[in-house]
Order: C-alpha cells, then structure tokens, then sequence
C-alpha cells in the first residue's frame, strides 16, 4: 500500500506524530474506497506542513504529490494556497508544473530561514 511506503519513507521510527498521521490518513477514505477532495487537501497540507524542514521527508511527500493524479489542478491550488500561505496562489500559478515548482520553493525558503535563524542564534549572544 502506497500510503504505507510513505510513512516508511518519511517517518522515522521515533515520530509518533507523523506515523500517527498516516495512519489517520489510511482511514480517511470514504466506503468506496476513495478519498474526497477535501481530504485529499487537507492531507497533503498536513503531511507537507510536518515535514517542516527536513528534506527527507519532505521529498518523499512532494513525490507522491507530483505522481498523484487524483490530486486535480483545483485541488493543487488550495494545497498550494495553504502550505505557501500566499492567498493570490491559484491566480499565479497556472499549471501543475508551476504550482509544484512553487510549493518546493516554499519548502527552500523554509529551510533557508531557519538555516538563517540557527546561524545568528550562535553568532549573537542573547544574554
């Protein structure tokens, strides 16, 4: 199962938090068997969001977003609008390419600050 092999790939065996999010995610599907938009939405924003900066497994969660084709351009808007925080991200962004592209530069820029962040907490005393 698909879902299994990504809680593999990006949690480790210690976050609970994460592994215990896609188990939740597992049982989100509706009695056919499908996940609604909705769901699908809030899922990957959750997923992508706890990632936080860590490249792992955020790669692993961009892949199966990338390669998920339930995952309609409407729906990639909103993921997008909601990970990026960007409001005017549907009016941007106009096709798949451009609206991953830009997810995965929310995550660089994500990381770059808090690389940022952790060189001036030890360049500056605070004390």
């Amino acid at each position: 199962d698909s879902l299994s092999e990504l809680s593999a790939a990006v949690a480790p065996s210690d976050d609970v938090e994460l592994d215990e999010l896609i188990d939740h995610l597992q049982d989100t599907t509706t009695a056919a068997g499908t996940t609604t938009q909705e769901e699908l939405i809030s899922n990957y924003v959750s997923l992508l969001t706890r990632a936080g900066t860590d490249s792992a497994k955020f790669s692993a969660i961009y892949a199966r977003l990338e390669a998920d084709k339930s995952v309609k351009s409407a729906a990639l808007t909103d993921i997008g609008k909601r990970y990026t925080e960007f409001s005017g991200f549907g009016s941007l962004y106009k096709t798949r390419a451009s609206k991953l592209k830009q997810i995965k530069a929310s995550f660089r820029e994500r990381q770059n600050f808090e690389t940022e962040a952790k060189v001036i907490d030890e360049l500056v005393p605070w004390q």
